[in-house]
This record gives structure tokens, sequence and C-alpha cells, in this order.
């Protein structure tokens, strides 16, 4: 059996780990557990209901108040349920500026910039959606 920090997600069976496919360095557990909080829908979990952004809300609104109420949103949930993680940046991407996409009309990005100062990580999430 192989050793991690956390399962996966989303879930998936793994000959070596186990069960699950574990994470198996501090970092990809950070990054998880901000992509969660960013990705889950308030009222989607059970018993905290206050627990996440809501990303999906926000899709193809291209008000300059819609972002900052979302930057503002990202900030405050991060600060509660991963308060380890020190936002840098947060800002929108469009999808023709990543070399290799494909049909980046209808679509939306989202890039995070974070550090980890008590763990020596700094890296950077990317969320992007197409319809």
């Amino acid at each position: 059996m192989g050793f991690g920090f956390a399962p996966k997600l989303p879930l998936q069976y793994d000959a070596i780990d186990g069960y699950y496919k574990m994470s198996k360095t501090l970092g990809e557990v950070i990054k998880q557990n901000i992509k969660m909080v960013v990705l889950t829908v308030p009222g989607e979990r059970v018993m905290n209901p206050d627990f996440g952004v809501g990303l999906r809300n926000y899709l193809f609104n291209t008000e300059v108040q819609i972002f900052q109420s979302l930057k503002s949103r990202i900030t405050s949930q991060l600060k509660k349920y991963v308060p380890y993680a020190k936002i840098i940046e947060i800002k929108s991407i469009h999808l023709q500026d990543i070399p290799g996409e494909q049909n980046p009309t209808n679509s939306l990005g989202l890039q995070l910039i974070y550090t980890v100062p008590n763990a020596g990580i700094s890296d950077s999430l990317t969320i992007t959606f197409k319809n």
C-alpha cells in the first residue's frame, strides 16, 4: 500500500495506493483544498452552508463589479477555510492566451497565484470552463 496525505479528487482506484489514488505531496493537498473551496457552491456542503465560492454562479458575467465580487468572495473564503495559504493575485484569463487551447469562445478562466509561507510553497491554480 502506498503513502499519501489525502485521497485525490475525483476518487479513483489505484493499484499502488490501495482503494484510492493519493496526493503524495503537501503542495498537491493544498492545491486540491483551494480548488474545492472555489468550485463548491454555497449550500452544497452538508452542515456547512456558507462553505464555497460557487465559481459557476459567476460564469459568463463580464461586468467588472461581478469580478470584484468574485475576488472578494474567493479571498474571504480562503481566509476562513484555507488560512495557511496567502493569495498573491487573482486574475481572469482568456483561453486564447493559453497555448494549445482549442475553441476559446464561450469560455472562462481564472488563475489564483498563492503561497504557503510556512511550507515554502508558491504555486498557482488555473480553472477553466468551456461552454
